[in-house]
């Protein structure tokens, strides 16, 4: 029987996924429509001037003016490299001609737009890009900016639009950094694995053989009615519990060392044919512990060919009995019997502790004034054992405001140290209302709880009025 080698578990290598080129958009008008965006400018479709099939895309910007065409977004995935491309032709009246890549994240907001400058032609020509999406990045839109002179109306003819999803997806942590090879154990569990079932998979693969009941049935068939899914922001702690009631420990170990145990105590183990433990005991001295209360025994003794029995009476005693087995094998039957008594009584208890559950709802701000250019904190402690914090705000604008309100979260591991607002705003740790002067607009936000302290921040950004807010938070684990 092949032997546990759990020795690499500590360096587990992720590897990437290759994906062949996805064509995700495609548009060639031919079918007499547009599914583009236009704004301040117009767009028709057109026979009289293509560059393949039978029908193009007109757009005219007027005189003087900024107008774009844009597609519907796509999603993107996180790092993942994108191509795309279009055939274009312009008239004598357009300055410049753009090529944008709108980037958006998943409430919707924009992260940021990449543009690239085109040569106008009278002719056509094909244009194509290939670039990377940033790392908090879902979704995706081409844009096509047109300026025209101040003389005349600028017209740009488009055609066959693509958009390819190619390359490698790359996995990214709980950040959105790129990872290729994953040294922490802890992490590997926690963001791979989803279920009981995952994580039985994953460790009944470094067993050397598959374990049974008393009965007969494998164990699997126990766990795989139990497919409970995790939080996918699930805590270390809750990970913690799982594994140790997995194993039967009654020892509150973390995942990793865990492992290290299971290792220690099977990496040498083999069995039999008939799936019994063998041990071999060959050159080998031993010592057994027998408990010999009110217990008689006979000790074969042989004497120069002559054996005889000696009765020991040995009461409220326990003795060592050395035995010495110069190359010999024993088998010893082995039963789970016990510890699947002790799984199966647990299994409901375990279906409470991972299964994702949420606080009463609690209202920290009620009809607040939040003045002009003002940051209100609020700040949550004793965050242990729950994974996310569910934020909702609700805010009553100015008739003559200008500008809505954030909400910002700051992370800290003390309690003292937090983030700086301009970093959380780089890592994308905030969400904007939407505004319109005069009327109410309320947002949900889900923050996820990285360390022990967070901040969460309202912030006014209207220089000029004060608005009424009213929040209210919820914890979940």
């Amino acid at each position: 029987m092949p032997q546990i080698d759990l020795a690499n578990l500590s360096n587990i290598d992720i590897p990437l996924s290759t994906l062949a080129r996805t064509r995700v958009y495609e548009q060639s008008f031919e079918n007499g429509i547009t599914d583009l965006i236009a704004n301040n400018c117009s767009q028709e479709i057109t026979s009289e001037d293509v560059y393949a099939g039978q029908h193009a895309l007109k757009v005219t910007v007027s005189a003087g003016e900024t107008g774009y065409v844009e597609t519907p977004t796509r999603p993107v995935s996180p790092n993942q490299l994108i191509t795309f491309s279009f055939a274009h032709k312009e008239n004598e009246y357009v300055e410049s001609i753009k090529l944008a890549i709108v980037w958006k994240r998943a409430s919707g907001g924009i992260i940021n737009i990449d543009e690239f400058s085109l040569t106008p032609s009278t002719l056509w020509q094909l244009d194509s890009r290939t670039i990377t999406a940033p790392k908090n990045a879902v979704s995706m839109a081409i844009r096509i900016i047109i300026t025209a002179k101040s003389d005349g109306d600028a017209v740009v003819y488009i055609d066959d639009i693509t958009m390819d999803l190619i390359g490698q997806i790359l996995r990214v942590d709980n950040v959105g950094n790129v990872m290729t090879s994953v040294q922490n154990l802890d992490e590997v569990m926690g963001t791979d694995l989803r279920t009981l079932t995952d994580i039985y998979n994953r460790l009944a693969e470094k067993l050397p053989r598959t374990l049974y009941d008393s009965e007969g049935n494998e164990l699997s068939n126990y766990i795989k009615n139990l497919n409970v899914g995790l939080s996918t922001r699930a805590s270390e702690s809750t990970l913690q519990i799982v594994a140790n009631r997995l194993y039967n420990s009654n020892i509150d170990k973390s995942v990793a060392e865990l492992l290290t145990d299971i290792k220690l105590k099977t990496d040498k183990l083999t069995y039999d044919e008939n799936n019994l433990l063998k041990i071999n005991l060959a050159k080998s001295d031993v010592t057994l512990s027998v408990s010999l209360k009110d217990t008689s025994i006979v000790v074969p003794i042989d004497i120069q060919k002559t054996t005889i029995d000696v009765p020991i009476k040995i009461k409220d005693s326990t003795i060592n009995v050395p035995i010495s087995i110069k190359e010999s094998a024993i088998t010893l039957p082995v039963k789970i019997s016990d510890i699947l008594k002790a799984y199966d009584s647990g299994l409901d208890e375990l279906k409470v502790n991972i299964a994702p559950r949420r606080t009463s709802p609690t209202r920290d701000l009620s009809s607040y004034s939040l003045g002009a250019n003002s940051v209100k904190e609020i700040t949550k402690t004793n965050l242990n054992g729950y994974s996310a914090i569910v934020v909702t705000v609700r805010a009553t604008y100015n008739s003559s405001a200008t500008k809505g309100v954030r909400i910002r979260w700051l992370y800290s591991p003390d309690g003292s140290n937090y983030d700086s607002p301009e970093d959380a705003e780089e890592q994308g740790n905030y969400e904007d209302l939407t505004f319109e002067a005069g009327r109410t607009k309320q947002r949900t936000v889900l923050i996820p709880i990285f360390t022990p302290y967070v901040k969460i921040q309202i912030v006014n950004l209207d220089s000029s009025y004060s608005v009424t807010i009213d929040v209210w938070t919820t914890l979940l684990r």
